[in-house]
């Protein structure tokens, strides 16, 4: 009887069973798992910049950062549970992002003329690497949440209590250097 117990029970802990399961053995939950509203302050903007002497010396091609505040970034991601503990990797089961992009450059002063609204656009895919077990609060955050059209949000910080603080980078092409807004993030889960 007690082997039958022990493998009901390996089945509760991995949600693997439709047979009720002793609430003295609670499933495992990660700690980043969940939905998170994410808000942005963008403040630099990177542009590609293309050949001449007085912009890139002898490139070809290079970028240019300048502080810019047109852009804006906001919105929803949930993550879901690791599928393999030894690696966090949480996958980004559904984000919503609106936000305020560049759309006009001034290709001879490297600057932004006119930003207009992003339409809200679901980012179906994409991995944060995270900590996997308590113990491991706070840790190191890194990933990339992917849209449509290789829109992406690439960020990197710490998960603490209920919370990812850190830095990003957004885009919404895909090109050798992509207009970029590049910030601070706070993205907290909600209750």
């Amino acid at each position: 009887m007690k082997q039958i117990s022990l493998g009901i029970s390996a089945l509760c802990l991995f949600g693997m069973t439709t047979v009720a399961c002793d609430a003295t053995e609670p499933r495992s939950r990660f700690p980043m798992a969940g939905t998170y509203e994410l808000t942005t302050v963008l403040d630099t903007l990177r542009l590609e910049i293309g050949y001449g002497p007085t912009t890139c010396g002898s490139d070809r091609y290079c970028t240019r950062s300048n502080a810019d505040t047109t852009g804006r970034l906001s919105g929803t991601f949930t993550l879901g549970e690791v599928a393999d503990s030894s690696i966090g990797s949480y996958p980004v089961l559904n984000a919503v992002i609106v936000g305020h992009f560049c759309d006009s450059i001034d290709h001879v002063n490297h600057v932004c003329t006119h930003a207009s609204d992003v339409a809200p656009t679901t980012y179906p895919t994409g991995v944060i690497i995270g900590p996997v077990v308590t113990s491991q609060v706070p840790g190191n955050v890194q990933g990339n949440i992917r849209g449509p059209a290789s829109q992406t949000i690439s960020l990197g910080g710490t998960f603490q209590g209920d919370s990812i603080v850190g830095s990003l980078s957004w885009w919404l092409t895909t090109t050798r250097n992509p207009t970029t807004y590049t910030g601070r993030f706070v993205a907290r889960r909600r209750r």
